[in-house]
């Protein structure tokens, strides 16, 4: 490491100790957008750098961390305009769960969607070649068409699910548990990961869960157990084959892969000088495809077709993590207008969940900072998933209000 490379290793730990201190003190509380992006993002960085020279891996490149420098600080100018519109005081641990009108009919709905969606998988695994729990079956399975919305609706009931599970409730921890096991069988890891963390976050907002050693080792452990399930299932299981020392070490080296591909595929990419043409389209893909649709017809992909090979051989990787995706698809100036925009999001989101104190922005809060959390990993706004999520919480949240008022009414009238 050259000076200057320690240099900005220290500006990067300094700023990332003083945002987290100051968003604190603002916020009252250490869970804000900024934090929930920048924390996890700093730890992963961190283990890169030192594991990096230990496994012999390709030299990082130390002024991309500039572009997460800057990036924090951009994200850090909408967290100050709109802390003065909010009460420091107030708090959401105090937001009612709202009554379910008829909790086993929404077990029942669930469980036939399930068996719907198993119903589907099945016809799609005898329809291929692809292993089954490969991401080569999830792109073809539920990547696009009916079925992707589907998925994203038994996402939505699983973090709802979150919210009322207890001893008494135990069947929405059934439901939890095999709308997990249909995301372990054919999708992309993040895609098991982010509705889980969504669900353990909307429960540390409301105080009934405390961010502890025991909680991360959980976290942290069960996001290691399902991305070891994922790959024995399209190793092992789907190919009939034995479970060896070669295939533990594949898996073993493939899960630091997943882990450093953000900061390690960036690293590479500045450091050959941005392979990707600046597409700044690129980054509102959902919104880009929507117009596309209706005129030319020609759909934009969400998937970054520049495939690096930053860690050993035959492990590719095609993500930048969250700021890295925008500097290289927006460049250094739509990039950070475009990391003002989601961070004014971010925090006008937190604005109206502890000014109106209802369930809808609770949900829609903890599901927008859980992509914020994978920010080491990939820019995830530029699928479809993140928003078409809030729409369905929004009907959930009308429909249980409609439901208990006409309940309620019923019950006057008699």
């Amino acid at each position: 490491m050259a000076f200057t490379d320690y240099l900005i290793v220290i500006a990067f730990i300094v700023e990332v100790v003083f945002l987290a201190i100051v968003e604190k003190r603002m916020w009252n509380t250490i869970y804000t957008p900024l934090n929930i992006l920048m924390l996890p993002a700093a730890a992963i960085m961190l283990l890169v750098i030192l594991c990096v020279p230990i496994f012999k891996l390709y030299p990082f490149y130390y002024p991309s961390l500039l572009i997460w420098e800057v990036g924090l600080l951009l994200f850090f100018i909408p967290s100050c305009i709109c802390n003065f519109f909010v009460d420091k005081k107030t708090s959401v641990t105090a937001i009612p769960m709202p009554v379910l009108p008829n909790k086993w009919l929404i077990f029942s709905v669930t469980v036939f969607l399930l068996l719907v969606y198993a119903g589907h998988l099945y016809s799609s695994l005898n329809a291929t070649i692809a292993a089954f729990g490969s991401d080569e079956f999830a792109e073809e399975a539920s990547s696009s068409g009916p079925w992707a919305h589907v998925l994203v609706l038994l996402f939505t009931i699983e973090i709802l699910c979150f919210c009322y599970i207890s001893r008494k409730n135990w069947y929405f921890i059934v439901l939890i548990l095999l709308i997990v096991v249909a995301s372990v069988l054919n999708m992309v890891k993040g895609w098991v990961i982010i509705p889980l963390l969504a669900g353990v976050l909307l429960n540390i907002y409301v105080g009934r869960l405390r961010v502890t050693l025991r909680l991360i080792l959980i976290v942290v452990l069960g996001g290691a157990g399902f991305f070891f399930l994922s790959y024995y299932l399209s190793l092992v299981f789907s190919t009939n084959k034995d479970f060896t020392d070669e295939v533990l070490f594949f898996i073993v080296k493939n899960f630091f892969h997943y882990l450093s591909s953000g900061f390690l595929g960036l690293s590479m990419d500045c450091d050959r000088g941005i392979l990707e043409n600046q597409s700044v389209e690129y980054l509102f893909t959902p919104f880009a495809n929507v117009y596309h649709y209706f005129t030319d017809g020609k759909l934009l992909s969400s998937l970054n077709k520049f495939y690096l090979f930053t860690t050993w051989s035959g492990f590719a990787n095609n993500v930048r993590s969250f700021m890295g995706t925008v500097y290289v698809y927006g460049g250094a100036v739509y990039g950070a207008l475009v990391v003002l925009l989601y961070s004014s999001v971010a925090y006008l989101i937190r604005v109206m969940l502890l000014r109106k104190q209802t369930f809808f922005w609770l949900l829609t809060d903890a599901w927008m900072s859980s992509f914020l959390f994978m920010g080491w990993f990939d820019y995830y706004f530029a699928l479809l998933k993140p928003f078409e999520a809030v729409v369905f919480f929004f009907l959930i949240y009308k429909g249980i209000q409609f439901f208990t008022l006409r309940k309620d009414s019923v019950q006057l009238c008699s």
